[in-house]
Formats: C-alpha cells, sequence, structure tokens
C-alpha cells in the first residue's frame, strides 16, 4: 500500500515547494507577473536577479553598477515562450538591455532591445516595471508586477 501511495505524497511535496510564495529578494529579485496594455495579467511568469558589480580596481573612482537579469517562461511544462534578458540599472529608474527567446517555448527565434521604467527609482521600493521602449521583435508584456508583496499594478 505504502509503494502505491509514496509517488502521490511526493508529487504533492513537490507542488507544495514549487508553488510557495518566494519571498523578494534584494533590488527587483524576486518573482514578477506579466500584463498586457488594458491590465489583463498573461500566462507566465518572470524571475528577476538583480546584481551589483563594483568597478574595476586602479580607477579614480570606483563606481558601482546594477545589473537585471530574468528568465521568464507561459508555463512550467511544454511553454510556449521562454525568454532571457540582461541589461543595466540606471540611476533615473530606467532599465535598458537585450532579451531573446531561448528554445524551451515552442516559439525562440525572435529578441530585442527593451526601455523599461521603474514605478519607483529605488529598486528595493519598485513594484510595476513597465516598458516604455521596445526595439525588434514584440516582447509581449508591457509590464511586469512583483508577486507575493502588496504591490498592485495601479500602485
Amino acid at each position: 500500500m505504502l509503494k502505491k501511495i509514496a509517488p502521490f505524497f511526493l508529487m504533492l511535496i513537490w507542488s507544495a515547494v514549487s508553488f510557495a510564495a518566494l519571498p523578494p529578494g534584494p533590488g527587483l529579485s524576486g518573482f514578477w507577473q506579466g500584463y498586457e496594455d488594458g491590465g489583463a495579467p498573461i500566462e507566465g511568469q518572470f524571475y528577476l536577479t538583480q546584481k551589483d558589480v563594483k568597478g574595476e580596481k586602479g580607477e579614480v573612482e570606483s563606481e558601482t553598477k546594477s545589473f537585471l537579469s530574468w528568465y521568464g517562461e507561459q508555463r512550467t511544462q511544454y511553454p510556449d515562450w521562454a525568454t532571457i534578458f540582461h541589461g543595466e540599472i540606471h540611476e533615473d529608474g530606467t532599465i535598458s538591455g537585450y532579451w531573446t527567446d531561448v528554445p524551451k517555448g515552442q516559439w525562440f527565434r525572435n529578441s530585442g532591445f527593451l526601455e523599461i521604467k521603474m514605478d519607483n527609482p529605488n529598486p528595493e521600493k519598485a513594484c510595476v516595471l513597465t516598458v516604455t521602449k521596445e526595439e525588434g521583435a514584440d516582447f509581449g508584456p508591457t509590464k511586469l508586477v512583483r508577486k507575493y508583496t502588496k504591490c498592485k499594478l495601479n500602485d
């Protein structure tokens, strides 16, 4: 009997761990939801990581630059799309960088440049990222909203 129900319990535990609320990380790091124009959520999620990198030694003033990377996918199994992004976070609250589809999704031939505006120039307090400029292929979502926080699209 135990052999018959053990796989079920393992799957249940895996599901609970996989879908547990992820606490927000430092800066923009965390779990974000994509939205279309008009505020409709898209089927997909984005996992963001912010990294701060100190400048090279020997420079007159060693400056720290912040970078944002993400992996996004429509769904975890058999997604139509999956994408990665890497860009620089600027002091004025904008982010500029490049995205590309990856071959996990069925559509993986698109790429382009994005300029994104944070609703708050302090990454720790930003709730909404809005695509303000897009070059190349159509990226899809126009906004990303931080999940598992008090953030809402209309904040």
